[in-house]
């Protein structure tokens, strides 16, 4: 009985707690009336996908460090110059 009473008392103590699922993905929804909120999506489209029909909004994971900024091209060598004929 000992060995049932531990996992089962786990799993009540999980469902009671409140939808509020993180996940450090890019994008965050909020559940419209509701303080839950999920930061589960990889997109914007994925997150408004989410909130079809039951409303809410979308906004950038502010846990996330800022994203880097592009690479500059690489070139190989020196620059060649293209010279216009006359």
């Amino acid at each position: 009985m000992r060995n049932i009473a531990i996992p089962t008392l786990a799993l009540l103590a999980l469902a009671g707690t409140p939808a509020r699922a993180q996940y450090n993905l890019p994008w965050c929804a909020v559940y419209y009336n509701t303080t839950a909120h999920s930061c589960a999506f990889a997109t914007w489209a994925q997150c408004q996908a989410e909130l079809s029909g039951i409303g809410g909004y979308c906004y950038n994971n502010p846990r996330l460090p800022p994203a880097p900024p592009p690479a500059a091209p690489y070139h190989r060598g020196k620059p060649r110059h293209v010279h216009a004929a006359h």
